[in-house]
């Protein structure tokens, strides 16, 4: 399998200043199956049409509370809880890879236009499903499925930030997450934190094996994306707010240890884990004045060619999205 990242990234990395989308029509075939393996049972819930992770550690938040056991790794797993975990996050992403294998289609022209919008009809279809099967107006945000026991996962994490950033909720829907976000129970000293501090398995033990820690540290790739999504919709002044306190983090680490880690303890702000880590601990480098500047680099939009302005593309500014 592959993580539904491969897409998106390719589009970034093309529509870039020196990029050539061109360069990646040859592998337009490999771009149709990987989305025709997430598109198909058992990837597929055939009953609510939400995509599904194997596990709790394949969505990347290693022990997230999302899920009863987060992988074979841990003697509480069995095969039956295999690939039942509806989650905002795999959709979100998946939105996100339609839109960016659509803008690909549009930029090769001729043949492929009629891929292109049957991958923009796929995104429309999948953010329809998310809210018609996640969407709870009564927690003010997303929540979780398991497509096996039909029960609601409530649990509050980071995730209910990822429709933000996919640009997938209306307005009123934007409100309330960010109102969520923004609760005690999210927001600490150092950031969001990856779980909400009012769940009985919150916990900012430092751990890397057999799971590094999703269960209530901040990490920096989960704030900036929420971040990028509040900016979005508006909501830039918790979006400064939130990179500030992550960003501060990261520069006492540096003060301290001469060094970042994979999290940091949203209780103490200590360091968690990964001494030496980088990663995506560089996306702290330029939050903050990408936020100021109403810029967003993972934006997804038709390749810009700027030519003589130092001024950003528009495709990547946080104002040219538009609730739908």
């Amino acid at each position: 399998h592959a993580k539904p990242v491969l897409i998106q990234g390719a589009w970034l990395a093309s529509a870039a200043p020196g990029g050539d989308p061109g360069r990646f029509e040859r592998h337009a075939p490999a771009m149709a199956a990987l989305l025709a393996f997430w598109d198909r049972p058992p990837r597929r819930d055939p009953a609510t049409g939400l995509r599904v992770w194997h596990d709790q550690l394949e969505s990347g938040a290693d022990n997230g509370v999302l899920s009863r056991c987060p992988s074979a790794r841990s003697n509480c797993w069995s095969d039956s809880q295999a690939l039942t975990l509806g989650s905002a996050d795999v959709m979100a992403l998946l939105i996100r890879e339609h839109t960016a294998a659509a803008l690909f289609r549009e930029h090769w022209g001729g043949a492929h236009r009629t891929a292109a919008a049957a991958h923009r009809a796929a995104a429309a279809n999948l953010t329809a499903t998310l809210h018609a099967r996640l969407w709870r107006q009564d927690l003010g945000h997303h929540a979780a499925w398991n497509t096996s026991s039909r029960e609601w996962i409530e649990a509050r994490t980071y995730v209910m930030a990822l429709p933000l950033w996919a640009g997938a909720v209306n307005a009123s829907q934007a409100d309330a997450i960010a109102a969520s976000l923004a609760g005690p129970d999210m927001l600490s000293a150092v950031g969001l934190r990856s779980a909400s501090s009012s769940d009985p398995r919150y916990s900012n033990a430092d751990t890397i094996v057999p799971y590094s820690n999703w269960r209530g540290p901040m990490w920096l790739n989960a704030n900036a994306l929420a971040c990028y999504g509040l900016a979005k919709y508006g909501h830039t002044a918790l979006a400064l707010e939130i990179a500030s306190r992550a960003v501060a983090a990261l520069a006492a680490d540096l003060r301290r240890s001469r060094a970042w880690h994979e999290a940091y303890s949203t209780e103490s702000g200590a360091a968690l884990a990964a001494p030496g880590f980088l990663s995506w601990d560089t996306l702290s480098a330029e939050l903050l004045s990408s936020l100021r500047r109403g810029v967003d680099p993972f934006a997804l939009a038709a390749r810009a060619e700027p030519r003589g302005s130092t001024e950003p593309p528009e495709s990547r500014r946080c104002d040219f999205v538009k609730p739908p």
